[in-house]
């Protein structure tokens, strides 16, 4: 007994202490930009945030006011992109009314006004407009090595076309104009908005007795995940001009001096890592508008999983020309804020411009905005206290999701203008920050949050204002906190589990977990701190089962006999194999074909809760054993139970040449058998029960698994996975039975099958066809037949991109058999691809997004 105990002393820390050092390697290796664990903790905070704004009201600023461009707003200016928005007409009407009623503190718009460049003409698809495009292409560019073209890419001799063709327009005499002149049309009128635009913002930026700023959106050109560099350089005369006013000075760019007037000097920028990636070039609005706003960055990078929690507050540009006079080399790098923190800047009077004009960048003898990189950003107000913003070390900030975008203030754009005013928008707008973003249905901006699975991009936005002017500031722990959470774990856990016997250990652990989920929930409920919940948990689970497990083995063993083991798994015949070769009970292993099959009782768990534990034990043994009593009378080998789930394979371990067709005939007389028990489980324990299978064939790797005294027969390999894949991918198509290509070739003469679809599962990149097994061959019917025929035009018409003749083919299939699920499925899918196409290189196949 004190041999035991002295084991217990070592083993038990020893074991849990390498728990931790795994845990903590795992908390340190990253996966993409953040750490491997942060990816299984995000969507387990994305939840808590969401149970935390249902539980309590949130501080959201009422400082901040959306002016939504929705669904309202479309239907009474018409959509967006298109009609009066191209001549900018909403925008400059709503410009002139904040001007004069609303006044608002700043306006910002989460738009970029770009400038209609007949080289940026997206191609429609008909061939003559595409080479219209490239002769209009080819035509302006020698206009341009011409110097010909003004500065709104029309040349005179185009003005001369446009004007003739607008007499023929006033005449209806539109089929001799030519298409590239309908573009110039289209640009020109593009740009007089612009000119319009840029007009009705000087009203508001010369008018000294309405103090509104007005900010403009721009973005970097990086990727979402990586923040990585891409695009062009700045051009000299986006720096330095082009010497027509007869000197070349940074004051003179046609882009980057609308930049550096609102940076933050790198005087300022402390303990910025060296391999930090300046952006080089960044996406402008319309030059004729940048002497009248100040320039915001909107990017809105989203996380690994796609889904967006921080934003970067500030972000680095960096150019360098040759000066053409003296030949000197000029480099130089500044900072510059997001939208969502200028917007609070102006909004508290510090005046980015004002400040590097001066030359002094102080306000109140501090830095007006200092960064300290990996920490904080502080901002010096001219009245209260300084803000210090966290950040990450990455330069982003985390935002706390307070509320969805119907919590904010808003109003729709409709409402802010000569078209219906909203007695509400005085209130709203007036000495406050006003938010201009397109939220209407089918926007492209949109993605999702961790409250809200779809939203407009704006609501980012708003979120971090929201953030900063309320100082509402929650972030997560940094790694050399999180380890430090890990080994107090560890001091607590290792006394208790050698203290403690496994039953009374197992409440313990129970309870710690639900103290730490306590504090977790309430560090978020309070906007303090966003713990680690993936690596505490992995720790305590790890050492739990450790200690259980080492609690079992050293006091629980027994020994397996083989044929103990075999005799309930295979048949009489399979059995005598075995014993007489016992050299397969080596660990080698062995390569050998086989087919894979692997079934699951849907709805299992719903099943499960809705009855007793002798009931549900009863329930599966009535179920399981005619089932394994079809797979061993076929030659099949039962590898293990899993619950209500079965996975058996044909072909090893000893070799069966017919071994896909012995499989597809015990899944088919499976089903028929379940079809006969049905209404008896309906009866006795009043559930229903269906089951999906999934079965596939290939090379896999057959051999005992395990120790010298105990071990277990089993398969491993590609094949195999595919096989466990298949059986719940039947959900998606509504299909009972499911194999694979190679399956469906090797039995092909003694099935019925049709093809379904190919798809790329998890893990690989080529896809694979799939097919769903029907019946044996020969006994199918008429009309059965007929539905197959008619779904396998319609899936390749569907791959064809011919949406309307395989959606009639569908709707035939489904007069026959109007529940049949791959139809239902393929309607659904062509439904959605007319809506939204697929990209060019979409070869038909469909990527399963779950996560088995």
């Amino acid at each position: 007994m004190k041999q035991q105990q002295k084991r217990h002393y070592l083993i038990i820390p020893l074991g849990i202490v390498v728990i931790l050092m795994v845990i903590s390697g795992l908390t340190a290796t990253k996966a993409g930009e953040s750490a491997l664990l942060y990816r299984i903790d995000a969507p387990m905070h994305d939840r808590l945030f969401r149970l935390r704004n249902f539980v309590a009201a949130q501080p959201i600023s009422n400082e901040v006011t959306l002016i939504g461009i929705d669904d309202y707003t479309v239907n009474k200016l018409g959509k967006f992109g298109s009609g009066s928005w191209i001549i900018r007409k909403p925008f400059i009407d709503q410009i002139t009314y904040c001007h004069l009623v609303y006044q608002p503190a700043v306006i910002a718009y989460d738009i970029i006004f770009k400038e209609t460049r007949m080289q940026d003409r997206k191609d429609t698809g008909d061939k003559q407009t595409t080479e219209a495009d490239t002769a209009l292409n080819d035509a302006v560019q020698v206009a341009e090595d011409a110097e010909s073209v003004s500065q709104t890419g029309i040349t005179k001799r185009e003005i001369q076309e446009i004007l003739e063709a607008i007499r023929k327009l006033g005449n209806d005499d539109i089929t001799e104009i030519d298409i590239n002149t309908l573009y110039d049309i289209a640009e020109l009128t593009t740009v007089q908005g612009n000119f319009n635009l840029a007009l009705a913002l000087s009203s508001i930026a010369y008018d000294d007795s309405v103090d509104t700023t007005c900010i403009a959106a721009y973005e970097f050109d990086w990727r979402d995940t990586g923040n990585e560099v891409t695009g062009r350089r700045w051009t000299e005369e986006e720096i330095i001009g082009d010497g027509s006013g007869g000197e070349y000075s940074e004051d003179y760019g046609t882009k980057v001096p609308y930049l550096r007037d609102i940076s933050i000097p790198m005087e300022h920028v402390h303990n910025l890592p060296p391999d930090f990636e300046f952006s080089i070039n960044a996406d402008l609005p319309s030059a004729i508008i940048l002497d009248y706003v100040k320039l915001g960055y909107i990017n809105v990078p989203r996380d690994e999983g796609g889904v967006v929690r921080r934003i970067p507050l500030v972000h680095g540009i960096e150019y360098e020309y040759t000066h053409p006079e003296s030949g000197e080399f000029v480099k130089r790098q500044y900072f510059l804020p997001s939208m969502a923190l200028l917007s609070c800047l102006y909004y508290w009077n510090v005046d980015l411009v004002k400040l590097n004009a001066s030359g002094d960048f102080t306000i109140n003898g501090k830095p007006a905005v200092e960064v300290h990189w990996g920490q904080h950003v502080v901002i010096n107000r001219p009245v209260g206290d300084a803000v210090t913003i966290p950040i990450d070390k990455n330069g982003k900030f985390y935002l706390d999701f307070v509320g969805r975008v119907t919590d904010f203030n808003t109003v729709p754009f409709a409402e802010v203008g000569p078209y219906n005013l909203n007695p509400n928008a005085v209130e709203l707008l007036k000495d406050k920050i006003a938010l201009v973003g397109i939220m209407s249905t089918g926007a492209s901006d949109v993605g999702p949050i961790p409250i809200d699975e779809n939203t407009a991009f704006v609501h980012v936005h708003m979120v971090a204002i929201s953030n900063i002017l309320t100082e509402t500031f929650i972030k997560p722990l940094s790694k050399s906190r999180r380890l430090q959470i890990l080994l107090l774990l560890a001091m607590i856990i290792i006394p208790a589990a050698i203290m403690m016997r496994p039953l009374k250990f197992t409440y313990y652990t129970s309870l710690f977990a639900a103290v730490y989920a306590f504090i977790l929930f309430y560090f978020i409920l309070t906007h303090r701190f966003v713990l680690p919940v993936a690596g505490p948990a992995l720790f305590l689970i790890g050492s739990y089962f450790f200690v259980i497990m080492y609690y079992y083995l050293s006091e629980e063993r027994e020994k397996k006999k083989i044929r103990g083991m075999f005799s309930t798994m295979v048949s009489g015949d399979v059995l005598k194999y075995l014993e007489d070769n016992p050299e397969s009970f080596s660990l080698a292993g062995q390569r050998a074909e086989a087919t894979m099959f692997f079934s699951d009782v849907a709805g299992f768990t719903t099943i499960s809760e809705a009855l007793t534990p002798e009931k549900l034990v009863e329930l599966l043994n009535e179920y399981l054993s005619p089932m394994t009593e079809i797979i061993m009378e076929s030659n099949g080998f039962v590898d293990k139970y899993e619950g209500d789930a079965i996975m058996a394979e044909w072909g090893v371990p000893f070799p069966n040449p017919r071994h896909a067709t012995l499989a597809c005939w015990a899944a088919l007389d499976q089903q028929v058998k379940l079809a006969e028990l049905r209404p008896g489980f309906k009866a006795d324990f009043g559930v229903d029960i269906v089951v999906r299978m999934g079965l596939n064939s290939g090379i896999v790797s057959a051999g005992n698994m395990g120790s010298n005294r105990h071990f277990s027969f089993t398969v491993m390999g590609d094949a195999v996975n595919q096989a466990a894949r298949f059986e719940p991918a039947n959900k998606d198509y509504g299909t009972d039975i499911m194999i694979g290509e190679t399956t469906y070739e090797l039995a092909r003469n003694d099935i019925e099958a049709r093809l379904l679809d190919k798809i790329i599962v998890k893990g690989k990149t080529v896809p694979i066809k799939i097919y769903e097994l029907v019946a044996r061959k020969g006994d199918i019917s008429t009309e059965r037949q007929n539905v197959l025929d008619l779904y396998d035009k319609a899936l390749n018409l569907h791959w064809e991109r011919k949406w309307d003749e395989a959606l009639e083919d569908l709707a035939k299939a489904l007069s026959i058999c109007p529940d049949d699920g791959p139809s239902l499925n393929m309607v659904e899918r062509i439904t959605s691809y007319k809506k939204n196409p697929p990209p060019e290189e979409w070869m038909g196949e469909y990527i399963r997004k779950s996560k088995d």
